[in-house]
């Protein structure tokens, strides 16, 4: 980071954010009314529930912030904590991994799904789908804040304590064949937001 000369209360940062991984998993993926189409009686709706879903994903997020600390003068104060508001845009790549599954047997039946798995009996003669482990990348322009105070131990070296929150428009998962030539997008989650508490020690020169 660099703190400016003659603004001492601005400093920017540039950093690097690595969110491990998260588990994700729905079963059921779908559950709801459905119309049925066809048969002897039409226009029948059904509740259904169908697949199932575990996956994780993981978030890189490369950035650049900008920091006001709360105080007056050319120097920080020491033996005093500081309040500071921060802000800042970036550049986040997340990574899912899909693992869907078709226990109820019905998704088998769908010929765009199919080619993204292999097609199995159970012992009930009911035809499900075995799908592909899968992964998908999303990039996003993410948006940064944080908050929090520091206390200056000495004229260098500073006690910080905050929060600092990750806005990510969207995130995606999509399905692969077993070659990975072919790719189905199958959900999305949106307005995505990473909060994490921050305690640590920051030296300025």
């Amino acid at each position: 980071g660099w703190t400016l000369p003659y603004r001492p209360q601005w400093r920017i940062e540039a950093g690097w954010d690595h969110i491990g991984k998260t588990d994700y998993n729905a079963s059921p993926m779908f559950r709801g009314a459905v119309q049925l189409i066809g048969g002897d009686v039409p226009d029948l709706v059904a509740d259904v529930e169908s697949g199932s879903v575990n996956s994780q994903l993981s978030t890189d997020v490369y950035s650049v912030m900008a920091f006001y600390d709360f105080y007056d003068g050319l120097y920080k104060p020491s033996r005093q904590f500081i309040p500071y508001a921060g802000f800042g845009i970036g550049y986040a790549d997340t990574k899912t991994v899909l693992n869907m599954a078709d226990p109820y047997g019905d998704i088998a039946y769908q010929q765009e799904l199919s080619q993204y798995g292999e097609i199995t009996t159970t012992e009930n003669d009911i035809n499900t789908i075995e799908f592909y482990r899968s992964t998908r990348s999303t990039a996003n322009v993410a948006a940064l804040f944080a908050f929090g105070a520091s206390y200056g131990i000495t004229e260098q070296m500073f006690f910080d304590m905050g929060m600092r929150i990750m806005y990510l428009p969207e995130i995606k998962w999509g399905l692969t064949n077993e070659d990975d030539t072919k790719h189905r997008e199958m959900f999305s989650s949106e307005n995505n937001f990473y909060i994490n508490a921050v305690v640590g020690i920051r030296f300025e020169f």
